[in-house]
């Protein structure tokens, strides 16, 4: 036998050694116990590992602690590339996962480096060696591309933080449903939630999971070309590119995620209902600022990042558990090295995230400032996001670079009516019901009976939330949002009369008030009137600071009632 021939074999019967002492291990250890014996011998932090594997911090406690003790397959790979562990360490941490097995969980993971750690010419005697010292062909069938369900989903080079319930729910959904559509405001990370969610879910998917970016498409009748060149897929001639993408998905089990649709809505709802009907096994998962409004959709919306609520202040350790942030000081960190959530800076970071409505994109374009800035700096800057919030990376979206890019990419979205609507509803602080949007925002062009389906249109395009207040439907800008809206309205030269609307809205509010909490009904209009008191105080300071604009001396008059409506020391007015 050659020398060099000797040495390999001796060195494969060593490792073969090694995996049978491995499984052993493997057998009463767990996985998160192994997992933080890789990660300590590494020297790294959960916060590193997260980091460099691409996972969230709180998903790998989560994993060492033992909270999630079934990690897919991706996962398990993405932690070993990161730990740069050996292949038998590869195979003891796949084993100790029940549900993947030792031997499937080994071919799996040694595929992906096959050439890195073998010339070409050496694997077809290795998988001969396999056969003759061990004797057990089907033990060891052909390696197997790591990739063994194919994808195109895109490396992502940052952490991905907290999200887990939103994770659990998504994958709840699609489930469930074979068209999830994940809806939401600009910049509130849909793109990278469903691309984390596409890969803690890609091992069930045998046949693929394919992504489909639709940022830089502009033509409706592109979309189903798009989806195919993604896919790889070649265009026939003589034929239409969505009957080639529905012939090819048909009898394939595959999930498709589709992302930005919001400037496609057309295009992007026939190439859902399309494949839908046509592929049984297809699963669409959806981003879009707006619903495809068809059939079997199941609509989500996503939430701003966890936040404590607006009347508690926890301490600095229970601070840093919340995704929002948790998010600013991992991107602060990537910065400034030595960032730290501190009893010094963490009640300023919660002001910056709690001002910024918990939009991540916001969020990380903030703390991408503490390169120059301290975070009590960039507080205080914040009443001007737009020229605060810039310098975003170079490579992402252009209308993901700066916060004024990204409101604008949704402004321009909207019809004529919608833009004017939604820059009158700036004036209101604290939200509105929706009798007060048209008492302000019914004038022309907008009758007072188009409020409601405008205000409809705005919610659906995640530009205005509608939440239950308990007293009925109430409707709110993020800060984000207002600020915005409320340049256009100087812009528009609409921002005295608007306030004049405002303002006389707000004295009718308080002169019924007067009357009602003399009634029966003392208790609902105190309810009303704690749901607009920021209204109140912000009507009060525009009749005070502008006597001569409102109409008929009702700054002046009106003065005592929203005084009265305001609350004080000792409790209510009258």
């Amino acid at each position: 036998m050659l020398p060099a021939r000797k040495h390999l074999e001796s060195l494969w019967q060593a490792r073969v050694k090694g995996m049978r002492t491995m499984d052993e291990l493997a057998e009463t250890a767990s996985f998160g116990t192994l997992l933080r014996k890789y990660r300590q011998r590494a020297g790294l932090t959960q916060t590193a590992l997260a980091e460099r594997a691409g996972l969230s911090r709180r998903g790998i406690a989560d994993l060492e602690r033992g909270v999630r003790k079934a990690p897919y397959l991706r996962t398990i790979r993405q932690l070993a590339d990161a730990l740069r562990l050996l292949d038998a360490e590869r195979d003891t941490l796949a084993a100790t996962v029940p549900r993947l097995g030792t031997s499937f969980a080994s071919r799996q993971l040694e595929g992906a480096q096959q050439k890195q750690r073998l010339p070409m010419a050496l694997t077809s005697w290795k998988r001969a060696s396999q056969l003759s010292v061990l004797g057990a062909h089907d033990e060891f069938p052909p390696p197997r591309s790591l990739d063994a369900v194919p994808d195109n989903l895109p490396l992502q080079v940052s952490s991905f933080v907290g999200r887990q319930r939103e994770l659990a729910e998504i994958a709840r959904l699609l489930a469930a449903n074979r068209l999830v559509t994940l809806t939401g405001a600009g910049g509130c990370g849909k793109t990278r939630l469903a691309l984390q969610a596409a890969t803690d879910t890609v091992d069930a998917y045998p046949d693929g999971v394919w992504f489909v970016d639709l940022a830089a498409v502009a033509d409706q009748q592109l979309v189903p070309t798009a989806v195919l060149a993604a896919m790889g897929i070649r265009e026939e001639h003589g034929r239409s590119a969505m009957d080639a993408l529905a012939e090819f998905l048909r009898h394939r089990q595959t999930l498709l995620v589709v992302d930005n649709c919001e400037h496609l809505l057309d295009a992007c709802a026939r190439l859902a209902d399309t494949l839908v009907h046509a592929c049984p096994q297809l699963r669409l998962l959806v981003t879009s600022r707006e619903t495809l409004s068809i059939g079997g959709e199941a609509a989500w919306r996503v939430p701003s990042l966890a936040l404590p609520a607006s009347n508690q202040t926890p301490a600095t350790e229970e601070l840093a558990e919340y995704d929002a942030l948790r998010l600013f000081a991992e991107r602060a960190r990537l910065v400034r090295a030595d960032f730290a959530l501190t009893d010094d800076n963490a009640l300023q970071v919660l002001d910056v995230c709690r001002r910024l409505g918990g939009i991540p994109l916001a969020i990380e374009l903030a703390a991408a400032r503490v390169r120059a800035l301290s975070v009590g700096q960039i507080a205080e800057r914040l009443d001007d996001q737009f020229r605060l919030l810039t310098g975003g990376s170079r490579t992402a979206l252009r209308r993901h670079q700066t916060l004024q890019a990204l409101v604008d990419w949704s402004h321009d979205l909207l019809t004529n009516a919608e833009r004017v609507l939604l820059r009158r509803l700036s004036v209101f602080a604290g939200g509105c019901t929706l009798e007060a949007a048209e008492s302000v925002g019914a004038a022309q062009p907008i009758s007072r009976a188009d409020v409601l389906d405008l205000m409809t249109g705005l919610v659906d395009k995640s530009l205005v939330v509608a939440e239950d207040s308990g007293a009925g439907t109430r409707y709110r800008l993020f800060e984000t949002i207002r600020q915005y809206a409320a340049q256009k309205l100087l812009d528009a030269e609409e921002a005295a009369d608007a306030r004049d609307q405002h303002l006389a809205w707000c004295l009718e509010l308080t002169k019924d008030a007067e009357r009602g909490l003399h009634g029966p009904q003392r208790r609902s209009w105190l309810v009303r009137l704690d749901g607009d008191q920021d209204n109140l105080r912000s009507a009060l300071a525009w009749s005070i600071g502008s006597p001569g604009r409102c109409r008929g001396g009702t700054a002046a008059g009106g003065q005592p009632h929203l005084l009265l409506a305001l609350p004080r020391e000792s409790g209510r007015g009258p």
